[in-house]
């Protein structure tokens, strides 16, 4: 999947290809559902978590992989870090969008690692400004997919709601270690 830049949020690895032309950074995020007022099924009357970053835009948290950290546990970390989750159930890894984008003279190949977690009824979000979150709210995902921002996150909202829709005997689940 490619997609518009989604902007640098939180410092990223950065490995040199063999061209050194064009630096490459690896992220990861999450797309965080949480079931209604009074659903059951996690996938009726769902809402999304989106933030509005620095730059403006309205998107789902991410942020670099450290060094010797699993790509998982590293969105998890940018959800708790970004907006505040940290009570999150992990329902299936939602692969991975590549963009290229240019910055300071420099060009980048960004790849970002999705995953799709649940969050628990009446969870809030506490948006840190100082993680480059500066605004945070649930949002039911028809106006979540008028309000992101980036193409490539509008298709990760489509993917996630059509995973949580499938009989759970298909979804991988499991509670944050």
């Amino acid at each position: 999947m490619g997609g518009a830049a989604t902007g640098g949020m939180g410092p990223a690895p950065v490995r040199r290809s063999h061209t050194a032309e064009l630096s490459h950074l690896h992220s990861a995020g999450g797309v965080v559902l949480r079931p209604g007022a009074g659903a059951s099924d996690p996938a009726a009357r769902c809402e999304v978590a989106v933030m509005r970053s620095r730059y403006g835009t309205w998107v789902f948290p991410k942020g670099g992989i450290r060094p010797n950290e699993e790509a998982e546990a590293a969105a998890r970390r940018e959800l708790r870090e970004e907006v505040g989750l940290a009570d999150l159930n992990l329902v299936a890894a939602l692969g991975a969008t590549d963009h290229q984008y240019e910055a300071n003279g420099r060009r980048f190949h960004k790849q970002v690692d999705w995953f799709l977690f649940l969050a628990p009824p009446g969870t809030e979000l506490h948006p840190n400004a100082a993680e480059h979150a500066l605004d945070a709210a649930w949002f039911d995902p028809r106006t979540a997919l008028l309000l992101l921002t980036h193409a490539n996150q509008r298709h990760l909202l489509r993917r996630a709601l059509k995973v949580l829709r499938r009989p759970s005997s298909h979804r991988r689940e499991s509670v944050e270690r």
